[in-house]
């Protein structure tokens, strides 16, 4: 009985944290950077890209997707094609 209950802790114990990546992974949430000033028009991929050197503002990270929403688009630094 103590040797099911050990193989059952260990097995969630593995499985939880794969489980909580995948539905992250799933939802496609990748961080991104913005300024947030008055002029901004472009996420980032990092928070130190050379695109935001001139931000009046501290970077604010969201998800891409929002950034998306709010009108943002791909800096052409970070997402070269």
């Amino acid at each position: 009985m103590k040797r099911v209950i050990g193989l059952l802790v260990l097995l969630l114990v593995c499985i939880a944290p794969a489980g909580e990546v995948s539905a992250a992974s799933a939802s496609g949430s990748e961080t991104v950077w913005v300024c947030g000033g008055p002029n901004s028009k472009r996420y980032h991929k990092s928070k130190n890209c050379k695109g935001l050197k001139r931000c009046s503002k501290s970077p604010k990270s969201m998800s891409r997707e929002d950034a998306n929403k709010n009108g943002y688009t791909a800096c052409k630094i970070c997402y070269r094609h």
